[in-house]
Order: C-alpha cells, then structure tokens, then sequence
C-alpha cells in the first residue's frame, strides 16, 4: 500500500502543552534512547492505527470502526513499526562515537495523565500528515529538549570551533531489499469527449502519434520519476531511461 508522509509543523511547546494537543483517545507509544535523558512519545490517531494493524494482519487497510482501541494483538504489532520510526529517528542523532539504542517501554491511549516530564517542560514537537491509501491522518512526534541537549551543545561548539558537521549519511538496511516498487510505463496519447468514451467498444482502433515512443513517462510506485524511449530489447519491450521528469 502506497505510503506519503508530509512535514505538518515543527517547533516547540510546554509537556502540558503537547498533552493537551494529542486526540483523545488515541494510540500513543513511550520510548527511551540509551543513554540519552527523558522520555519521547509518538502519537498516532486510532484510525492509522488501526488501518496500519489491518494491513500487518494481511488486509486491505480499511476499517469501518475507526473509534474502538487496538486489540492487544494490534498493538503488539503496531509496536513493530513504532521501533522502525523511533530507530530510524535516532539514527540521525548518531555520531562516529556516540551509539544509541531505542527502547519502547509502553503504551497509552489518553495523554491527560502522562507524568514523563514534569508540565512546564520544553518538548520538541514534530506533526507529520500521513496517507495511506485512501486514509489521511495525523502521526506526532514529541521529544523531550532534555534528551537531545546534549546533541545540540554539540553541534553549537563544532559550529563555534569551525568544524563542518555533516549530516549523517543514510545506510542500506538488508529489510529494504525484500520491498517490491511498482514500475509503470505509460504513455498520454490525447483527451477525447465523454461522449466519444461512451462509444468506444471492443475492436476499435485508438491511433498513436509516432514521437510517444521517445515520450514514455515511467512511474516508480505511482510517482512520474522519468521519460524514456520505449523498443525491444533480448526479445522483450523495454524502456530506456531518458530524462528526470519534470515535477509541478
């Protein structure tokens, strides 16, 4: 099932502000980075929650009562794909000598009696929009300032002494390999009338204009990422990649 993530707000807020911002009720998952300080909480609605169990669980990802809680079977499953975003998350916080190992250490439903940090506690707050499938809905990340000040006055004394501080370069994982990427080639041959869509039977003939074959727009998992020219290759149709596609 196709996935999109895209950056709603960043910035920060008080532990009780961040409380008072979550849904309730909703799924939210309590992690801890060894040996970083404090407490991190990643929220995501029941409706995501939900439909990402479903779909872990072998469905289609479309649920039809988005307002009960998971099961304890969904949130063992659902605790899965928390540890790969919190694991993705501290890899960014990495440095050559510094290892960090992620913990989930429970589950909540409500953020009203959350005692992880005390009220006026400075959280960094991260509010993600994701979409999957046909659902569109809200996954929040809030960070404790206490459990990556340390990373900071880091980075402020490197900037200060001159150094370069790179960002970490993204490393090949092995499950990536097993992920399976549609690829579509396609083609805009021209716009018609309804009316004439209405008239089309089997048999009839659309004619193609000769330069698509050199116009073959690829898509990788539903994207337009290039342009191609299309032919046979070792006795199959192919598509030689061209050109970057151009993005709206």
């Amino acid at each position: 099932m196709e996935c999109g993530l895209k950056l709603g707000k960043f910035g920060s807020a008080s532990f009780s502000e961040f409380c008072l911002s979550l849904s309730n009720p909703t799924q939210l998952t309590l992690f801890q980075v060894e040996p970083l300080r404090g407490v991190g909480i990643v929220e995501i609605t029941l409706p995501l929650g939900l439909t990402m169990s479903d779909r872990l669980l072998g469905g289609k990802g479309r649920v039809t009562n988005s307002e009960r809680s998971l099961t304890e079977i969904e949130e063992t499953l659902l605790e899965d794909a928390m540890q790969i975003i919190v694991t993705e998350w501290t890899q960014l916080l990495e440095g050559e000598q510094t290892v960090l190992r992620p913990q989930i250490i429970g589950h909540e439903t409500s953020g009203r009696f959350l005692q992880t940090s005390s009220p006026d506690a400075v959280f960094v707050v991260t509010k993600v929009e994701v979409t999957l499938g046909e659902l569109t809905e809200q996954l929040q990340i809030g960070i404790p300032f206490s459990m990556i000040e340390a990373m900071v006055k880091r980075m402020q004394v490197a900037r200060q002494s001159g150094e370069d501080v790179l960002p970490k370069k993204v490393q090949w994982r092995a499950p990536y390999a097993g992920i399976l990427v549609p690829i579509t080639a396609e083609w805009k041959v021209r716009e018609i009338s309804l009316e004439d869509v209405l008239a089309m039977r089997e048999g009839d003939v659309i004619q193609l204009p000769r330069e698509l074959v050199s116009q073959t727009r690829v898509r990788l998992s539903n994207t337009e990422e290039f342009v191609g020219t299309v032919g046979m290759q070792n006795g199959h149709v192919a598509v030689q990649l061209g050109q970057r596609a151009l993005k709206d």
